[in-house]
């Protein structure tokens, strides 16, 4: 926890990156769950697709609204997220396996870490209702994961 708060432009602009990879991942993983011919896959596929979609409806909702800066123009990928996102949707032709491990394994860790580091710069005063979104999304990130990897078997993630 920090004891001094970020600027709301730099708040806005990490939860404006949140937000953008939730809908991406919300995307992807919808996508996918449509295809995968396991019935449990396609299953947790749509339940974390689902949990991407509120957490960006989260985000959205705590957005800054700053006349000099558009909400819009908040909404784009931080560091590293377009690379990674990107590298799961390399992966809409992948079996099923690799899918998984990679989002298992690679693009839900990223996410979870993004969401630590910014618990770690928040300032309870002024950030509360963020810290509670970042702790929910966590807590289905986590879960999400955890069920998701029973459908892998040890397999790498391509890459």
């Amino acid at each position: 926890m920090a004891t001094t708060a970020e600027t709301i432009e730099q708040t806005g602009r990490r939860i404006g990156g949140h937000a953008w990879v939730e809908m991406r991942l919300f995307e992807t993983l919808g996508r996918w769950s449509g295809v995968v011919d396991e019935p449990r896959a396609r299953v947790l596929l749509a339940a974390a697709s689902r949990h991407h979609a509120w957490h960006a409806e989260l985000w959205m909702g705590l957005l800054p609204g700053l006349p000099h800066l558009p909400a819009a123009d908040l909404v784009a990928p931080g560091d590293g997220a377009a690379a990674m996102v990107a590298a799961l949707e390399d992966l809409d032709d992948a079996p099923t396996d690799q899918r998984v491990a990679a989002l298992v394994q690679v693009a839900l860790p990223q996410v979870i870490d993004r969401y630590a580091a910014h618990l770690e710069v928040a300032v309870p005063v002024a950030d509360a209702p963020t810290e509670r979104a970042l702790r929910l999304a966590v807590a289905d990130l986590r879960a999400d994961r955890d069920a998701l990897a029973g459908l892998t078997t040890n397999t790498e993630p391509p890459g």
